[in-house]
């Protein structure tokens, strides 16, 4: 012992026999002897007789012997010690033995402020400075093993920067044992092992070890003793063959809710129902992930009320089934307790189940029912098979493991009296029948514990545990002492072969108190990788409308998100490893009344960074980070990676808002990490997959990687598995809308030597260092021209900033009947761009372009004789002139060709003069022009020769008659 310079000095207890009767001190001959072995030595030691005892005369001889036995290994820090007892005394029998008894114990460095006592009761006990701390107390309650206040077999008394004590048993068949810490006094302390084993036994020999050693480091040291050592008991081995469903390791978030619950007077609360499938709507909808539906108070008389009296439930089986139903077509599990070791004495019932009651030597523990009894198995096992048949996916058998083995002596149960591993092989059967029975109704049901117990891991899928809350449970006593903390010790060994889940918070509670131990509380669920559970019974308190204002559930969601979707492989199918060491703040916390009284502690004292340390099954590292404090934190971290198996591993850091590549390490890797506030962050170290940064530009185009599609808005990392190959496809076209586009140009490839260009959009990449993929797109607007008469050259998709070149091929198009269309000109929001037939455009937006056309008439004119101009071709609407030319008649200028008639004329037309018509065109016209001799010139000349004649006569007459009357 010399790494305890404090140890006592003087003689010490090593073994304590407790027969029936009497408890042994001193022995009256004692030997030993040494034999050397071809692995080290064993030391061996003999005690025979012993004088007298507690309830025998002093001066009685009693004729017990005991031989003891400490094999020493060569090149082993551990030693292991046997032991075996025998009483030839008639009234003697012997009921147990404490060895080894490490007494005399008080600290290991200067003052024993950093030392410290690990112990495995529930999820794992962390006690600082037992010298200081532990309280004078003969023994802690319940300290018995197999249950989960033992859960597992070792405990270790250590100091951070000298080393310590390792105590442990290797027994696999669930032998009861009682792991001690205690004092008698302020002046030491000690630790003992105390093997026990059914009444009326004449002799005791233990069929396994007792493992004494020594280690350096802190309790995940001694943890590690323990795991190399368990991992190949059968229990592991028989873990690993388990079938426990996807669905229900990878679900993180678990809602609760109670329906009707009882009250000093009347109901406290009475919830419906069809409230359940309507929860489990919104808070599956408000997650983005499936949900279990924790359902409280759904039985006969509400919950935890007259146990087992269950069904039917209290709003009826038809009431329930659609419970089930609604929750289960909304996405959703269901989930339901029910106790297995209780019956309440109230029950008419009980008086009959009274008999398979725990009977000890001078009471029976009412209600407090055997395992042994097959009638009492049988009752709970047709409790829970009637709930699976009725649709419950999750059933969790309550107070299972909570309890310590008891040493029942009823005479009727078929065990034997006392003590003894008839307790373990009782509950494996009864864990074993219902869920064997059960998958054969649903082969996806699973079955989970209040606490555990390593034997039991094969038959269970989960076990419910309270470290994520263990200030405020008062039952507890040494959780109260100060310096005390739970730690995930139990997850650290085992958390490979079956998980844990903690105690739920109240989400609708806005306490700054409630808010901060509830954010605790929380993030030490996630940090030791179990789903987390919130409380929020009724639609008043429904999550979509709480996470709004609560900032319980809206860390409820991102934690649950992280577990989900980040750390999955790490948090639900991982193991735990040892974590980093750095400094954080400490931050105060003030403790609700959950479960407290007014005696116990008022705060809890944290980390203000609360993290863990995992392996995958890919053998990479994973370091998770919460923030539960008001402030950011600003970590330095510093990696040794030969810890961890590794020469060298890309670095990356995820975080809900995304990934980012923090760097190639190798040998000691140093990087700082920042936390706000509710921050959570995942470092992961990798050897075996490569970071690969892949972005679009513009993002969000959809990428096809191994057939998995992404839509990167910014750069995303992705993690991939190295020296693979890889196919990714880029997307040729994506829509924005119907005439705006990004078509994909090529990739660009940058790698940590060089970088390259690749045009298609698949690309076949083997990756084995960090690389950059960007797929180029580039944007295009549709040119669209809509017209009305034939087609135009030149329409379709634009690279954005491009010319557009757009052509009629034939400007006009004979409609028929004397109609035809003639192209008049580009148009674009109505304004006219252009009337040539060829138009050159810029493409700086979406183009809708109208080809517009006119409408032409044929003007036709028809004559017998003549000249006419005019005919042809008019746009609608226009006037026509029309131009009629006479023909000549040659040798007769006094005789011409004049209009008859003129067909196919309206009032509408007009003649300006007898050679000009005005047509309006607002169709097609047919005129026919007819023309006659006119003769009016010549009448009229023959006229004037008349008329001058005439004149002419007459004036000569009246000359001649001038004259002859002159003369």
């Amino acid at each position: 012992m010399s790494f305890l310079p404090e140890f006592k000095k003087g003689p010490h207890v090593l073994f304590y026999i407790s027969p029936s009767g009497t408890h042994t001190f001193m022995a009256i001959d004692f030997s030993y002897k040494i034999m050397s072995t071809p692995g080290g030595k064993i030391l061996i030691m003999t005690w025979n007789g012993f004088r007298g005892g507690d309830n025998v005369p002093k001066e009685r001889l009693l004729d017990i012997h005991v031989k003891a036995s400490i094999t020493i290994l060569d090149n082993s820090p551990l030693t292991y010690w046997r032991i075996e007892a025998t009483s030839s005394e008639y009234d003697i029998d012997i009921n147990s033995i404490t060895f080894p008894i490490i007494s005399g114990l008080t600290y290991i460095g200067d003052n024993g402020e950093d030392d410290f006592l690990v112990y495995p009761s529930l999820t794992g006990l962390l006690m600082r400075n037992p010298w200081k701390n532990l309280p004078v107390q003969p023994g802690i309650p319940w300290q018995l093993y197999p249950s989960g206040w033992v859960s597992m077999q070792f405990m270790a008394f250590y100091n951070i920067h000298l080393g310590g004590l390792y105590l442990a048993t290797n027994d696999t068949e669930g032998n009861v044992k009682g792991f001690s810490v205690y004092r008698f006094s302020m002046n030491d302390w000690n630790m003992a092992v105390t093997h026990y084993q059914p009444y009326g036994e004449k002799s005791l020999n233990l069929t396994y070890s007792v493992i004494v050693g020594v280690f350096l480091g802190d309790w995940h040291v001694a943890a590690e003793i323990y795991k190399s050592w368990a991992e190949n008991q059968w229990w592991c081995v028989e873990a690993l063959k388990r079938s426990t469903p996807s669905w229900f390791l990878e679900t993180s978030a678990i809602h609760s809710t109670s329906l009707y619950t009882p009250g000093s007077e009347g109901w406290a609360s009475q919830i419906p129902f069809y409230t359940v499938p309507l929860l489990a709507e919104d808070s599956i909808k408000t997650l983005g992930m499936p949900v279990i539906m924790q359902v409280w108070g759904w039985e006969k008389h509400g919950t935890f009320t007259l146990i087992p009296d269950y069904f039917p439930p209290i709003e009826g089986w038809d009431a329930f089934d659609s419970m089930i139903y609604g929750v289960h077509r909304a996405g959703g599990k269901v989930s339901v307790f029910i106790s297995t070791n209780y019956f309440s004495p109230e029950l008419e019932a009980y008086k009959e189940m009274r008999k398979y009651a725990i009977k000890l030597k001078d009471r029976t523990l009412e209600g407090l029912m055997c395992p042994a009894s097959t009638e009492w198995r049988s009752y709970v096992k047709e409790i829970a098979l009637t709930l699976v048949r009725h649709g419950v996916d999750h059933v969790h058998l309550d107070g299972s493991l909570i309890d310590p083995p008891y040493p029942c002596v009823h005479e009727n149960h078929d065990h034997p009296k006392g003590y003894g591993k008839w307790w373990f092989e009782a509950f494996k059967e009864l864990f074993k029948e219902i869920r064997e029975e059960a998958k054969k109704i649903n082969p996806e049901v699973v079955f989970s514990s209040e606490e555990i117990c390593e034997l039991y891991i094969p038959f269970l899928d989960r076990f419910y545990s309270r470290g994520n809350v263990a200030e405020l449970y008062a039952t507890h006593w040494f959780w109260q002492i100060t310096g005390s903390e739970a730690i995930p010790l139990f997850q650290y060994v085992y958390h490979k072969y079956i998980s844990s889940w903690g105690h739920y918070v109240h989400g609708w509670s806005m306490s700054s108190s409630e808010i901060s131990y509830s954010i605790k509380a929380l993030a030490t669920s996630l940090v030791w990788g179990e789903p987390l559970e919130i409380r929020l019974p009724s639609l008043n308190e429904r999550m979509s409308k709480l996470i709004k204002i609560n900032p319980i559930v809206l860390f409820f969601k991102r934690a649950t998100t992280f577990r989900y979707k980040i750390a999955k492989d790490f948090l639900v199918y991982g193991e735990m490893i040892t974590p980093l060491n750095f400094t954080t703040p400490v931050i105060r916390i003030k403790n609700p009344s959950w479960h407290l009284s007014p005696t116990e502690l008022k705060e809890t004292v944290t980390p203000a960074i609360l993290h863990s340390a995992w392996k995958n099954s890919m053998g990479e590292i994973g370091f998770v980070f919460v923030n539960i404090g008001d402030e950011s934190v600003e970590i330095k971290l510093r990696i040794d990676l030969s810890k961890y198996n590794l020469t060298q591993a890309f670095v990356i850091e995820e975080r809900l808002g995304g990934a980012r590549f923090v760097g190639k390490a190798s040998n000691d890797f140093m990087t700082n990490i920042t936390l706000n506030p509710n921050d959570i962050i995942l470092l992961r170290l990798t050897e075996k997959r490569v970071p690969v940064y892949l972005s679009t530009q513009p993002g969000g185009m959809v990428l096809v990687v191994n057939k998995s599609s992404i839509s990167p808005l910014n750069p995303t990392l992705l993690i991939l598995e190295r020296n693979k190959f890889y196919e990714f496809q880029a997307q040729m076209i994506h829509n924005v809308d119907e005439s705006t586009r990004y078509k994909f140009e090529r990739w660009i490839i940058e790698g940590e030597r060089h970088g390259w260009e690749h045009i298609a959009a698949n690309l076949s990449l083997k990756l084995d260092s960090p690389i950059n993929l960007t797929a180029l797109y580039s944007k295009e607007f549709h040119v669209n021209v809509s017209t009305p008469y034939g087609s135009i050259n030149g329409t379709g998709w634009y690279k954005a900033g491009s010319l557009a070149s757009l052509t009629i091929p034939v400007p006009e198009f004979l409609v028929g009947n004397g109609t035809r269309v003639v192209f008049e000109g580009w148009y674009e929001d109505g304004n006219l761009l252009s009337n040539e037939t060829r138009l050159e455009l810029k493409v700086d937006s979406p183009k809708n372009v109208e080809a517009r056309w006119k409408k032409q008439y044929y003007i036709s004119v028809e004559t017998n004789i003549g000249q006419i101009s005019g005919a042809g071709w008019y746009d609608y609407g226009s006037v026509a002139a029309i131009r009629l030319i006479a023909p000549k008649i040659q040798g007769d200028p006094l005789v011409r060709y004049v209009i008859d008639r003129v067909e196919g004329i309206t009032k509408e037309d007009e003649f300006l003069n007898m050679s000009l018509i005005l047509l309006k065109v607002d169709r097609p016209r047919n005129l026919r022009v007819f023309w006659k001799i006119d003769y009016t010139g010549l009448f009229s000349l023959i006229s004037l020769i008349t008329l001058i004649t005439i004149l002419i006569t007459i004036a000569t007459i009246i000359a001649f008659r001038y004259s002859s009357r002159k003369n």
